[in-house]
């Protein structure tokens, strides 16, 4: 039980030592390794990948606010895909691949 408290501890000293604060939500999206802790998704559902419904809603929803409107401040659409993607992402595929092609 001491080894395990010490290795859920010792991250956070560290980030706290360094002086590397960051907020909670970045934290929690720190991908270690590529795989998922739920593991595959059974019979072709699309939780937690880049086509999961949820996450092209939000893609949607996100991307005309970031552009901004006629009278609003103007964004590249690249830089705002990017933005997206950080806000609107859950699992590793999603973070990971790249929205823009080049």
């Amino acid at each position: 039980a001491r080894g395990r408290l010490v290795r859920q501890a010792a991250p956070a000293a560290a980030v706290v030592a360094l002086g590397l604060e960051r907020p909670p939500s970045a934290a929690a999206r720190e991908w270690i390794s590529g795989r998922s802790e739920a593991g595959k998704a059974k019979n072709g559902d699309p939780a937690g990948t880049k086509k999961d419904p949820r996450y092209l809603r939000c893609l949607n929803n996100c991307l005309p606010n970031c552009l901004g409107g006629p009278s609003g401040e103007q964004r590249e659409k690249s830089e705002c895909l990017q933005a997206c993607q950080d806000e609107c992402c859950e699992t590793y595929e999603q973070c990971s691949y790249k929205v823009i092609k080049d």
